[in-house]
């Protein structure tokens, strides 16, 4: 987790490991407050989110450690890209984290599969699930929100002289996709 040790998260939902060592495992479920809402919203630059919860489960992995996974949902206030209007967007996040001792987490390291997208985290007094899931929640934002009525007439602009760029002048492939399908190419 990549929390900033000077600001505390903002949707901390925490799982102490010796807890979780007792129970061999455990889950979580959990909803966000209307400030830790607020405080996400500031955090992902958007408008507001309406919701988040997460629902997680940690189980023993490896050499001592956790494979956490679950899902994180929010619903979120975003601004369309075309009409500058709120449009409400919808996350649903799967994630999978893993946390080893330090001092064995070369250990885990070899456990995962060469092509693993996540490397094993060390292994702390408590595993911050609610962190996880904003975390998830910020990958998943959709980057280009937009409204479904919203429509772009196609506007080209071009310096005075010039003939503007269209979007089918700016799709060179296409021609000579549509000449190979014609059997010219």
């Amino acid at each position: 987790m990549s929390s900033d040790p000077i600001r505390p998260p903002e949707f901390s939902r925490t799982i102490a490991t010796e807890a979780l060592r007792d129970r061999g495992g455990g889950a979580l479920s959990a909803e966000a407050t209307d400030a830790e809402r607020a405080a996400l919203a500031a955090r992902y630059g958007v408008p507001a989110v309406l919701d988040l919860s997460v629902d997680a489960t940690a189980d023993p992995w490896g050499p001592g450690g956790w494979r956490v996974s679950g899902r994180a949902r929010a619903r979120l206030t975003q601004t369309c890209v075309v009409s500058l209007e709120p449009v409400d967007t919808e996350v649903d996040e799967g994630f999978v984290r893993f946390f080893a001792p330090g001092r064995r987490i070369e250990e885990a390291r070899d456990l995962l599969d060469e092509d693993a997208e996540e490397e094993p985290e060390v292994l702390g007094p408590a595993i911050d699930v609610g962190e996880i899931a904003a975390e998830a929640v910020a990958l998943g934002i959709d980057p280009y929100p937009r409204r479904p009525d919203a429509s772009f007439d196609g506007a080209v602009h071009g310096p005075p002289g010039a003939e503007p760029l269209t979007d089918e002048a700016a799709r060179p492939f296409a021609r000579l996709s549509a000449l190979k399908r014609r059997g010219d190419a």
